[in-house]
């Protein structure tokens, strides 16, 4: 486990001593003497707690915490003053700029271990927290089987780029491809087959894309890929490599009958002299698709010139 870090910014080199003693070793502690340039300082160190005297020279503990809370890296990162000032105002007001906690000086040792403790603790769930609501998030946006974007979150990414397409007239193409016949091969072989035959299809899609490329499940046995800055050329290209390891691609099922599959692809290019839309542009390629299906296995079609590439 990594050790926590501590910083200590005090004006007392008496309470830095006992502060040192007490935090080390159980924390890596890090001691500044002054607040000046504190967002450089701790974007610096990237502590995991800050204590932090009022009665600083240079600029004082209210206006450091209040420089902490306002920065992105800085604003999380737990505060808990120490100072002789107890009065109801200044412990008020040093909440109110976001301290986590308040610690009056002299201060009680085993007390003040246990409310960095609880602070750690409690930023540690908070961080967990939102590991946990990304996941969720990732989860929500992406297919459990693939691992690819699902259909709600490939509408919105085509809809983006097809509308930055159009404003700075940059080329936009998508493929729908189709894996012919799955259901028979669902039904002859057994569904567990038939995700093997999804997953290897995806494991191919994937090694064939570029970074830029936006790879969907667009349900079922299709799936959509976007295509930023490739024209209805390079989507045909792509679109062929695609065929070409799917024909060398063999599935073993556990009677050791060999599985393998076709299948069929749509492209078309975004048309500045149209007003497009989203759904009409997948429609286009859905049109290639079914036009690709009615021929040969392994084919692609695109909507503009009904060109046909066979891979047999």
């Amino acid at each position: 486990m990594n050790q926590k870090k501590v910083v200590v910014i005090n004006e007392s080199e008496a309470n830095i001593e006992v502060l040192l003693e007490l935090l080390n070793p159980s924390y890596e502690v890090i001691v500044r003497m002054t607040a000046d340039r504190i967002i450089e300082l701790v974007n610096d160190d990237k502590p995991d707690l800050i204590l932090l005297g009022i009665m600083i020279p240079d600029i004082d503990g209210y206006n450091a915490c209040k420089l902490l809370k306002s920065e992105k890296n800085t604003k999380d990162i737990p505060v808990i003053f120490m100072t002789e000032k107890i009065d109801e105002d200044s412990i008020s007001f040093a909440y109110e700029l976001g301290a986590a906690d308040y610690v009056s000086k002299p201060f009680k040792q085993k007390e003040l271990l246990i409310r960095i403790e609880k602070e750690l603790k409690i930023q540690e769930l908070i961080l967990s927290l939102e590991e946990s609501h990304k996941e969720v998030e990732i989860l929500s946006l992406t297919d459990y089987m693939t691992k690819f974007y699902n259909r709600k979150y490939c509408y919105k990414r085509a809809s983006e780029i097809l509308k930055s397409s159009k404003i700075y007239q940059k080329t936009f193409s998508l493929m729908l491809i189709d894996i012919d016949n799955f259901k028979m091969i669902n039904d002859i072989y057994g569904h567990g087959i038939g995700d093997d035959v999804i997953l290897s299809f995806a494991q191919i899609i994937k090694k064939l894309s570029t970074k830029d490329d936006i790879l969907c499940r667009w349900g079922g046995d299709e799936f959509l890929i976007l295509l930023p800055d490739r024209d209805i050329n390079q989507a045909h290209t792509f679109a062929e490599a695609i065929c070409q390891d799917i024909k060398k691609l063999r599935i073993e099922t556990i009677d050791r009958e060999v599985v393998t599959y076709t299948v069929s692809i749509g492209v078309t290019e975004v048309d500045f002299t149209e007003d497009i839309n989203t759904v009409e542009m997948i429609m286009n390629a859905g049109v290639a698709l079914n036009i690709a299906k009615l021929t040969e296995s392994n084919k692609v079609c695109d909507d503009k010139s009904t060109n046909f590439s066979y891979m047999i």
